[in-house]
């Protein structure tokens, strides 16, 4: 891998202790993986991560992660395996949605669940837009309209909307 690329990657990765998740600070992919420009293209950060320090990847091999975490792209947290391997390592998991980890636990988080439900009940019971809400939490309106609606943080309870209309918490009962 070129020099440039490696100083590239290594500018955006938040090093953290050997046995902790280093989480890619760079651009994400919509699924929570890092994304590095290189060639041409986007490459997977954690894959970059695993050809620095492993070598090239065999065609049809996957990156997986064993922390869960796909911003993580600490070399020992991640495993190559097929995508069969990479769907039982999923199932045996629990995590048959394909989604990251909910809420806090994601890795990426910018709120706390807490936050979160605050957030809901302020839009249901202030005379408050999405963007003013923005304006009192580290995260942009359009998050705000993605959590109010439960499309972010499904797994926490949405606020009764207080005007005849209520949202259906989303978790499963």
């Amino acid at each position: 891998m070129k020099v440039i690329y490696e100083k590239r990657f290594w500018d955006r990765v938040e090093v953290g202790e050997p046995g902790e998740c280093w989480n890619w600070t760079g651009t994400l992919f919509n699924n929570g993986y890092g994304a590095l420009w290189m060639d041409g293209q986007n490459h997977g950060a954690h894959r970059i991560s695993w050809a620095l320090h492993y070598g090239p990847i065999a065609p049809r091999l996957f990156v997986c992660h064993h922390c869960d975490n796909p911003a993580c792209v600490n070399p020992d947290h991640l495993f190559l395996g097929t995508q069969v391997d990479n769907l039982r390592d999923m199932a045996s998991k629990d995590r048959q949605g394909g989604g990251a980890r909910p809420g806090e636990d994601s890795g990426n988080a910018k709120l706390t669940a807490d936050q979160v439900i605050e957030i809901r009940e302020r839009y249901a019971t202030e005379n408050i837009s999405y963007a003013e809400l923005a304006l009192d939490y580290p995260v942009s309106g359009t998050a705000i309209s993605l959590i109010v609606r439960g499309k972010r943080w499904a797994h926490l309870p949405l606020a009764s909307m207080g005007h005849g209309r209520h949202y259906r918490a989303l978790r499963k009962e």
